[in-house]
C-alpha cells in the first residue's frame, strides 16, 4: 500500500499537535512496511500524481486557503485511478465561534456570529472533496453533518495515539515534584494561557503553595504578549522553559494544566496520562469527555469558571492521595490509545476503503 499525508507544514516530532501527529502516524505505517511520502501544500500535485500512483491519500490540510484549493485539486486529479482520500479534520467544527482574537470577540458582541457561522461552513463544505471525511472523535461527526446537510459521505473517527511508547511506572509516583506543566502552542486567541497566568496569580496570592513551580513548555506567536503579561503580573514561581522534548518535564510534573477556549483531540492529555501527571481543564469541547473523566482520571472544570478552576487546582495541589488515585487511573486508562490499538483501527479503515467501491459499500 502506498500512502501520501498532505500537511500545511513539514511533519515533526516536535512540532505542533497536527505536525507531532502526522510524523509519528507516518512512522508507525512505515514500521509495518507501507511505502509512506509526507508532502506539503505548496507541492506540485500534477506533476505529483502523473509520476506515481498512491492508494491512499491522508489530507492533514486546515488553513483556509489551502483547505479551499488543494482538496478540490487532490479530488479531481485522483478521480478514476483507484485512489481514496481522506480528508482530516483535526478541531472542533466551528472552532473559530470560540476564539479570543479581536474580530470574534468584536462579532460575538455586536451579535453578527451568524455571519462568521456562514463563512465556516463555506469552508467546511470543501471536505466534501473526498471519500472519507474523518475526525478525532465521534462527537464531531454529527456537528459537521447537521451544519453541512450531508448524509451522503463516509465518516470515520479515530482518537490521537499517545505521544511516547514508554508509562510512567505507578510506583513512582511519589517522586513526582510540587510542578504544574503546561505543554501548549502560544497561540493565545485558542490556548488562553494569559487565563492560566492570571490563575496561577491566584495560586500564588494564597500563599500556602510557595514549594509549587509552574512550568511552560512551548513556544509560538504570542510569546513576546505572553511573557510580558507574566512580567506585569510579578509572578514569582513560573518559569518559561521555550520549545523542549516534553517528556522529562512530564516526568517530574504532578498535575497538567490546560485552558484552552477549544481543542480537537489534544495529544498533551492523553501524554500527561501516560505519565502520571494528573490533568485539569475547561469543559470547552466535546471529546474532553472521550479522555477525562472527572474526579476519576482528571478534572473537568466548567468553561469559563476561573473561580472553581483555582478552588480544583488547589485541592489537587494539597491532597496527594486524590493525585495519586487520579493519576493511576489515567495511566490504567491511556492504555486505550497505544500506537498499536489506534494503528490497527487505521489500518481497518484503509483497508475498507480501498476494497469499497463507493461511500455506500463501506461498513
Amino acid at each position: 500500500m502506498k500512502i501520501l499525508f498532505i500537511t500545511d507544514v513539514d511533519a515533526n516530532p516536535l512540532g505542533g499537535g497536527i505536525e507531532r501527529i502526522t510524523y509519528n502516524l507516518a512512522e508507525n505505517f512505515r514500521k509495518l512496511g507501507y511505502e509512506v511520502l509526507c508532502t506539503t501544500a505548496d507541492t506540485d500535485f500534477d506533476t505529483l500524481f502523473a509520476q506515481t500512483h498512491f492508494d491512499i491519500i491522508i489530507s492533514k490540510i486546515l488553513k483556509k486557503q489551502n483547505v479551499r484549493t488543494i482538496l478540490p485539486k487532490v479530488y479531481q486529479l485522483t478521480r478514476g485511478k483507484n485512489t481514496k482520500l481522506i480528508a482530516c479534520f483535526h478541531n472542533l467544527p466551528t472552532y473559530e465561534l470560540y476564539g479570543r482574537n479581536k474580530t470574534i470577540r468584536f462579532l460575538r458582541k455586536i451579535g453578527l456570529t451568524f455571519l462568521l457561522k456562514q463563512h465556516i461552513i463555506k469552508k467546511l463544505k470543501y471536505f466534501l472533496y473526498s471519500d472519507c471525511i474523518f475526525f478525532e472523535s465521534p462527537r464531531y461527526i454529527p456537528i459537521y453533518k447537521d451544519l453541512v446537510k450531508d448524509k451522503k459521505h463516509f465518516y470515520a473517527a479515530i482518537p490521537n495515539a499517545l505521544g511516547f511508547d514508554e508509562r510512567f511506572a505507578p510506583e513512582d509516583l511519589p517522586s513526582k515534584k510540587s510542578e504544574v506543566l503546561m505543554v501548549v502552542r502560544f497561540d493565545e486567541s485558542q490556548k488562553r494561557i494569559i487565563l492560566a497566568l492570571k490563575i496561577w496569580k491566584k495560586i500564588e496570592n494564597s500563599e500556602l503553595f510557595e514549594d509549587w513551580v509552574l512550568r511552560i513548555v512551548g513556544t509560538g506567536p504570542d510569546e513576546k504578549t505572553i511573557l510580558n503579561f507574566a512580567k506585569k503580573l510579578q509572578l514569582k514561581s513560573v518559569i518559561f522553559e521555550g520549545r523542549q522534548k516534553p517528556e522529562p518535564y512530564y516526568r517530574k510534573a504532578s498535575i497538567f494544566m490546560m485552558t484552552s477556549a477549544y481543542e480537537g483531540f489534544p495529544m498533551t492529555l492523553g501524554e500527561a496520562h501516560q505519565f502520571g501527571v494528573v490533568p485539569i481543564a475547561f469543559d470547552s469541547f466535546p471529546a474532553i469527555h472521550d479522555i477525562i473523566e472527572s474526579g476519576e482520571n482528571g478534572i473537568i472544570v466548567a468553561n469559563n469558571n476561573t473561580k472553581e478552576y483555582v478552588s480544583s487546582l488547589k485541592e489537587l495541589m494539597q491532597n496527594k492521595e486524590k493525585r495519586y488515585f487520579l493519576a493511576k487511573n489515567g495511566l490504567n486508562d491511556c492504555e486505550r490509545y497505544t500506537s498499536k490499538i489506534v494503528i490497527d483501527k487505521w489500518i481497518a479503515l484503509l483497508n475498507n476503503l480501498i476494497n469499497s467501491k463507493n461511500h455506500d459499500e463501506i461498513d
